[in-house]
């Protein structure tokens, strides 16, 4: 029972730093485009048990951020200066998640 508790608490804490660091990717990513008056949809934040990130040893989130079967966002992520804008945020939003951490 020990184990069981002790393994339940480890991907807990692994769990809900995957969520503060997806937070964090997110709301920089929907405010760099809002603030650039970019058209976009925020389809939020969705869990799911990947197991690549369940065997992450560290926080871990998976980033989308356009369908190339979308004619708008595959035009936009065909553009090399929104591709940097996207690249911009999603650092910014490790570097916030850091801080939150430290």
């Amino acid at each position: 029972r020990e184990l069981v508790a002790v393994a339940d608490n480890i991907l807990k804490n692994k769990v809900d730093s995957s969520k503060l660091l997806s937070e964090s990717l997110q709301n920089n990513l929907i405010d760099t485009l809002r603030k650039r008056k970019i058209d976009i949809s925020d389809r939020g934040i969705k869990r799911a048990g990947f197991r690549t990130l369940l065997r992450s040893e560290s926080p871990a989130a998976i980033v989308e951020v356009g369908f190339l079967t979308n004619k708008k966002e595959a035009k936009r992520l065909n553009k090399d200066w929104y591709r940097k804008l996207l690249a911009q945020s999603i650092s910014n939003g490790i570097s916030e998640y850091i801080k939150m951490k430290i």
